[in-house]
């Protein structure tokens, strides 16, 4: 996690893969506004905590042509915005969150991702990942989503 210079952008998570030779450029780079203190990533998932509280998903799975490329040493990048960013809402944690750990529902029939996340205060929040079945349109959730994303985060326990 780094920070991209002359950017508006505060931090980024570059994602490479293991099954390259040789290691010349990431796979993809996900970018956010604010600082990431931590994060998480199950199957084409990525969660990224923030120093203020909020948090930001990315869904690799979405098409990239509707991201911002930039070019650097003649090099093409898709600067991936997150697909769902809590600080668009009334967001749970008011101080940097601290870690994120995957949840193992064994009860659970949903085929959702449970996640817990907990900040400098010892708040404890448990959240899941839904996948919607088809496009969300922005419009109809307000502006905490991205348009026409397949994912979002709801809040399950405090």
């Amino acid at each position: 996690m780094s920070k991209i210079e002359g950017s508006t952008e505060k931090s980024m998570i570059t994602m490479w893969s293991l099954m390259s030779e040789r290691f010349e450029r990431p796979e993809k780079v996900l970018i956010c506004r604010s600082h990431i203190t931590t994060a998480f990533a199950e199957q084409h998932l990525v969660i990224g905590a923030m120093i203020d509280g909020s948090l930001a998903l990315w869904d690799l799975n979405e098409v990239s042509n509707s991201y911002k490329e930039i070019t650097i040493d003649n090099q093409m990048f898709v600067l991936r915005t997150p697909s769902y960013n809590s600080a668009l809402t009334a967001r749970e944690h008011d101080c940097p969150v601290i870690t994120i750990k995957q949840l193992t529902l064994s009860e659970s029939n949903e085929e959702s991702i449970h996640f817990v996340t907990v900040d400098e205060n010892g708040i404890l929040i448990i959240w899941a990942i839904n996948e919607v079945k088809e496009e969300i349109n922005d419009l109809d959730y307000g502006h905490w989503m991205s348009a026409k994303r397949l994912v979002k985060l709801l809040l399950r326990n405090r």
